[in-house]
Order: structure tokens, then sequence, then C-alpha cells
């Protein structure tokens, strides 16, 4: 299904705002020679593939749900075509018509 999620370039945007934020503050961590700014790049670079995962998961199950909404429309139109070569008057008597 690639090209059909409409939502790419937004998770291409997190994720590089991600990475640019976890450079920038390992940068300015360094440079200022404190530590708790270098830690906190590095868990916001390591948080950045967050969106990644979750982005293969959704395409996953969206893949999943596309494949069985084609199962059901040949379902469907398996019944149709038994309903329409079934012929009307073959019921039985007494039978309920739905």
């Amino acid at each position: 299904m690639t090209g059909r999620h409409p939502l790419r370039a937004l998770v291409v945007a997190a994720v590089g705002l991600l990475g640019l934020d976890a450079v920038l503050l390992v940068l300015a961590g360094a440079w200022l020679g404190r530590v708790g700014l270098v830690a906190l790049g590095v868990a916001i670079g390591a948080l950045a593939a967050a969106p990644i995962v979750l982005w293969r998961r959704y395409v996953e199950q969206m893949d999943e749900v596309q494949g069985d909404r084609h199962a059901m429309a040949q379902e469907l139109r398996h019944l149709q075509r038994t309903l329409r070569e079934t012929p009307a008057d073959g019921m039985a008597a007494g039978a309920p018509r739905h």
C-alpha cells in the first residue's frame, strides 16, 4: 500500500524534528559542558525511533484491514451471485422469506 498513506509526510517531519532536537541538545550540552543536556539529547534521539515503529505498525494494520475488506467483498459477490441464480419459486411454501 505504498503511496496511499497521507500521514507519511507528518511522520517524516516528526522524526526529523526529533532528530534535530536531539543533535542540537547533545551539541549544546557538549559545548556548555552540561551532562544533563547531553543525556536529554540522547534520550530524545532514542525516542525519535518511536514514530517509525508506530508507523510500521499502522501500515501493517491498514494492510490487514485492506485484505479483510477484499475478502468481504469477494464473499458479498459470491452471495449476490448465489441469490441471483437461486429461483424464487424454488423456496418451500411455508418457509419465511428474508
